[in-house]
């Protein structure tokens, strides 16, 4: 089926390599990619048609910021670092932009982990290029002096006796001071943004209805462990909100992040790609509710 007869587009992402997941291995893209220019249809539940795109994104802070801002465009676009990438995955690029944005990452053997809170702050790790996130810098606070002769109110100041000098103490030893962490994360551009957003999928019906598939190896989280899938959830959260407007009637993108285990431990890439496609057909079936509300309130 043509990508055109396609009711909903979906777009999930994936990290490429890093640290021990060399070349193409990272569990997280091994699940994803057999979705690549696919369509996934639901007949038995109604579900329109989905096609699916898929994109690798580099363990990146500097590509998360220049690429996830601009797919969700309206059509999306393609940064110049995956262009060619987005062509050979034959990524589509709707009107309208994509109806749900999957972002999927890596994290310790277990369960499937879907996110439910993105950080604004606390990137502290490295990527795969050595380098932190962005230092957000911070207004420095006005600080009154004291006035030595100032007695706080409430405080009886008692003179030492008449005649008697006052006892002065030996200034403590110094103490080390740790050095302080400068903040790192979301800076210009993200000031009115809250230092935690949240997805709009209802995650506990997304993984209720996965369980009733009988897809058992699933939980809701809220650690996205403030990293590289934390830092992509954030950032294409953030753009959800910066652009739907409280006027518009419309919706928004629907975004999630979900955290993969390595392969074996203990799910395989097959069975975390059929999960995926769950929740994939979940997401998109809410959304075909939510359209088709809309459109009844249009003629009403």
């Amino acid at each position: 089926m043509a990508q055109t007869t396609a009711k909903y587009h979906c777009l999930v992402t994936a990290f490429g390599p890093f640290y021990r997941y060399t070349e193409d291995h990272n569990p997280a893209w091994l699940a994803v990619e057999p979705l690549t220019n696919s369509i996934i249809e639901d007949e038995q539940n109604n579900v329109r048609p989905i096609h699916v795109s898929t994109l690798q994104i580099p363990v990146s802070y500097q590509a998360v910021m220049d690429v996830v801002p601009l797919l969700h465009q309206h059509p999306p676009v393609f940064h110049p670092s995956i262009a060619d990438q987005a062509a050979a995955n034959h990524v589509a690029r709707p009107q309208k932009g994509y109806d749900f944005i999957l972002h999927v990452g890596v994290a310790g053997r277990g369960a499937l982990r879907v996110e439910r809170v993105a950080h604004k702050f606390g990137y502290n790790m490295k990527d795969i290029y050595g380098r932190q996130a962005p230092v957000v810098e911070t207004a420095p606070v006005a600080v009154e002096p004291d006035d030595p002769g100032d007695v706080p109110a409430g405080v009886l100041h008692i003179a030492p006796p008449q005649g008697e000098s006052p006892q002065i103490e030996e200034p403590p030893e110094p103490q080390p001071v740790e050095p302080i962490r400068p903040k790192r994360g979301f800076g210009p551009g993200y000031e009115n943004f809250q230092e935690e957003v949240y997805s709009d999928v209802n995650i506990n019906n997304l993984i209720r209805n996965m369980k009733q598939q009988g897809f058992e190896d699933v939980y809701l989280s809220m650690d996205a462990g403030h990293y590289l899938p934390d830092f992509i959830y954030y950032c294409s959260l953030a753009e959800v909100i910066r652009s739907v407007k409280p006027y518009e009637r419309r919706r928004g993108t629907q975004v999630l992040v979900v955290h993969v285990p390595p392969v074996g431990q203990p799910l395989t890439s097959e069975q975390v790609t059929t999960a995926l496609k769950l929740i994939i057909t979940w997401v998109c079936s809410e959304l075909q509710s939510i359209d088709d509300t809309l459109a009844k309130e249009r003629f009403q």
